[in-house]
C-alpha cells in the first residue's frame, strides 16, 4: 500500500526488524545507537508473563459478572415465587 503512493525512493525505507539499527539510521541520517542492542521484540517467558498477568485480571472480573448475575437471577426468582405462590 505504501509503495502505491508513488513516493520518491529516498523518501522510502522498506525495512525488517531483522534488518536491525543500521539501515534504520542511515535512513534517518542518525548516528546508530553503540551501546544499545537492538530489541529482540516480544521474549516467550515475558509475553507469557504478561498474558498470565492480563488473563488474571480478565478472570477476576468475569467471577464477579457471574457472582453478580447469578444473584439477580436469585432475587427474580425468589421474588416471582413469592408473587405466585403468596399473591395466588
Amino acid at each position: 500500500m505504501v509503495r502505491g503512493l508513488g513516493l520518491p525512493r529516498e523518501r522510502l525505507l522498506e525495512w525488517q526488524a531483522a534488518d536491525g539499527w543500521a539501515p534504520l539510521c542511515e535512513f534517518l541520517d542518525k548516528p546508530g545507537p553503540a551501546d544499545v542492542h537492538f530489541p529482540k521484540g516480544n521474549p516467550t517467558t515475558e509475553w507469557m508473563q504478561r498474558v498470565g498477568t492480563t488473563m488474571q485480571e480478565h478472570n477476576k472480573r468475569a467471577l464477579r459478572n457471574m457472582a453478580v448475575f447469578g444473584m439477580l437471577i436469585i432475587a427474580l426468582t425468589s421474588w416471582l415465587a413469592y408473587v405466585v405462590v403468596v399473591q395466588a
